[in-house]
């Protein structure tokens, strides 16, 4: 994908470690990144199950024709083998220990771990230990409105970008906030719950740039696998999907102004109600949303908890994950250190470490772990592992997210008193149809 890792989202130079989340994108889609993402996670998925497959072929040829493989299986794996059935340790999903191995080991419970998580614990032979440094949700995070309150509590980060010159001048010093999701979900707990892919072009570019299967053509399967998609007018759409996890509709509160800026842009020469998921440019249609019933979905949401009560799914929340342990000499990646309940613990992994801390924390997990550019690794007195350019490809959307316009009605506004009015809670509660659903009903 560029100068961290391959087309097949593995670390380069690095065995048994991978990156699965939005940080791998050599070329940012034009577009809210939640569906990315999640293709991301598909994709990532079934490239780990390929490679599986072709390297059971490989072993079982090998078996065939001498013991090699036997001696070599015990010889590596002998002193971390292990009897008995993964459990699990937190409220989430119970109170019973994390075990010392697992087959699969994913950092993070953002939107591409829980994808991977989801889609390698299909197979009940292998085993899946998500560690997420967050807490679970609340029926309060399931609130579309309480976005921007969110962003500022528990369930983000907290991060602040460095003074900028020419913007974030409302804020001191001209730091602007950088929120960034903490918690199941990832940041699909605080985002706006847009449903957008980008433009063909934006995965065109990211194939011409040496990613075999990364263009559209290749990656839309994996938008239709994840998608749910109830709204009316797209069941018959070759571009959509009922079937997948993630619930796309239409906001359920509608402003009686909505149809009149769609108009209006029809006046001006847009085309109207577009499927901006197709051709996302120069049109005006209603939001596509990632709720349900006027409830947010988060990746949590959408693909561990419907998976829950899998045996060989294991989920620890208040789970820091500090360094990915990689042998110095083979480059093999083998372990993962995390805090939690304030004692340093490991935990190894038989066959892969799926790194899908977000475009942020991945980076930082990377050159802890002796990964990254030499220079400041060293600087940080960090022992180098592999020289790459880890974080120089960081990027964000810069811009206005959309219009305001000031009319001469009284709506609904959100605040701390209409969130905690218990009728308004109770009649979204009940039907999600009030304007706690949604900060207005946004116009594409």
């Amino acid at each position: 994908m560029g100068t961290v890792v391959n087309d097949r989202l593995q670390v380069i130079g690095i065995q048994g470690l991978r990156v699965v989340d939005s940080s791998i994108f050599p070329h940012i889609p034009s577009a809210h990144l939640y569906a990315p993402t999640v293709m991301v996670g598909e994709k990532g998925a079934d490239l780990i199950k390929i490679m599986e497959i072709n390297l059971k072929i490989f072993i079982l040829t090998l078996l065939f024709t001498t013991s090699i493989f036997a001696q070599l299986d015990h010889l590596n794996y002998g002193p971390f083998q292990q009897q008995g059935i993964p459990f699990r340790e937190n409220n989430f999903l119970g109170a019973r220990p994390i075990l010392r191995e697992y087959d699969f080991i994913v950092i993070g419970a953002g939107t591409g771990g829980c994808v991977v998580a989801n889609r390698l614990s299909e197979n009940p032979n292998w085993s899946v230990l998500v560690l997420e440094s967050g807490k679970d949700e609340t029926v309060y995070t399931d609130i579309p409105a309480v976005t921007s309150f969110l962003e500022s509590s528990e369930y983000s980060w907290g991060y602040t970008v460095e003074p900028v010159k020419n913007g974030c001048f409302g804020f001191k010093k001209n730091r602007c906030p950088w929120p960034k999701g903490k918690g199941m979900g990832g940041s699909s707990i605080i985002n706006d719950m847009y449903y957008q892919r980008g433009k063909r072009e934006d995965y065109d570019i990211i194939a011409s740039l040496g990613n075999d299967g990364w263009a559209y053509d290749d990656v839309l399967p994996y938008f239709l696998k994840s998608e749910n998609n109830s709204i009316p007018e797209y069941q018959n759409s070759p571009f959509h999907s009922q079937k997948g996890n993630l619930h796309v509709e239409r906001v359920r509160y509608h402003s009686t102004l909505v149809d009149k800026f769609i108009e209006a842009g029809g006046e001006l020469g847009l085309k109207v109600n577009i499927d901006y998921t197709v051709d996302p440019e120069h049109g005006a249609s209603r939001l596509q949303a990632t709720t349900i019933n006027g409830r947010r979905v988060s990746a949590s949401k959408a693909f561990v908890r419907p998976v829950k009560d899998r045996q060989n799914l294991h989920v620890a929340i208040f789970s820091q994950v500090t360094k990915i342990l990689i042998d110095p000499k083979t480059k093999l990646a083998t372990e993962v250190e995390f805090l939690k309940r304030d004692k340093n613990r490991t935990v190894y992994a038989k066959k892969e470490i799926i790194l899908s801390a977000g475009p942020i924390n991945s980076p930082q997990l990377l050159m802890l772990s002796g990964i990254g550019p030499r220079d400041h690794l060293k600087n940080h007195r960090i022992p180098v592992i592999k020289d790459l350019q880890v974080g120089r490809n960081l990027q964000d959307h810069y811009g206005t997210v959309a219009l305001e316009f000031i009319v001469n009605q009284t709506s609904p506004v959100i605040n701390q008193q209409s969130i905690s009015d218990p009728h308004l809670f109770e009649e979204w509660f009940k039907y999600g149809r009030v304007h706690l659903q949604y900060q207005g009903e946004w116009t594409a």
